[in-house]
């Protein structure tokens, strides 16, 4: 998030880095063939989710990038993180916009926000960590 408040871009260097771990962290968890399915559930769904807000360029690369690592090492719990992202953003969106005017956010804060939500279970969610 860092290099993203810094220069709008997430090195692939740290993607990298982060899919590794979430790899690592889903085998040592569910066994290698539970852990491997945990992980591509969790990295696939936000690039098949969002890839039209990409193509619209309504969402950045990075932003993706960013929520296929988390996907990857939190499994199935990304749909909803992928949601409250999206809500939250909104909302940074909506204000800024209504504030300072504000056209452009970064989303990795949204996506921190989201990540808040359902670990902390804000919003009522079981399914909390």
């Amino acid at each position: 998030m860092v290099c993203d408040l810094k220069w709008w871009r997430i090195p692939n260097r740290l993607i990298v880095v982060g899919l590794i771990c979430g790899v690592l962290c889903n085998i040592t968890e569910f066994g290698i063939l539970g852990g491997i399915k945990q992980f591509a559930l969790g990295a696939v769904t936000p690039i098949a989710w969002l890839v039209i807000l990409f193509l619209i360029r309504g969402m950045g690369a990075g932003d993706i990038k960013l929520l296929t690592v988390i996907g990857g090492l939190m499994g199935r719990g990304i749909a909803e993180i992928v949601i409250y992202s999206i809500f939250a953003g909104s909302v940074i969106g909506l204000f800024g916009y209504l504030v300072k005017k504000i056209r452009r956010i970064h989303f990795s804060l949204a996506v921190m926000a989201g990540m808040m939500i359902y670990c902390f279970g804000i919003v009522g969610s079981d399914a909390a960590v």
